[in-house]
């Protein structure tokens, strides 16, 4: 029998991603903060972009990936 991975919904590391993706996403797209090299602007909206991939990503990472939580019976 293979092993089936269950998520772990309650780790702050991938709820704070999402977040994380959202602030750096509005930084790079509407230059809240302004810097003296605008690559940077760009580097950081690429950021953002790259964090929400890796959260969505989470389901390939595993063959038997499952969305759940632990009921005790």
């Amino acid at each position: 029998m293979k092993n089936i991975h269950l998520v772990n919904l309650h780790n702050w590391i991938w709820n704070a991603i999402p977040i994380i993706s959202v602030v750096l996403l509005l930084i790079g797209s509407f230059e809240l903060i302004e810097f003296e090299n605008p690559k940077i602007i760009d580097i950081i909206g690429a950021n953002g972009f790259g964090f929400i991939a890796v959260q969505s990503s989470k389901m390939f990472w595993y063959k038997n990936y499952v969305h759940g939580t632990k009921k005790e019976h």
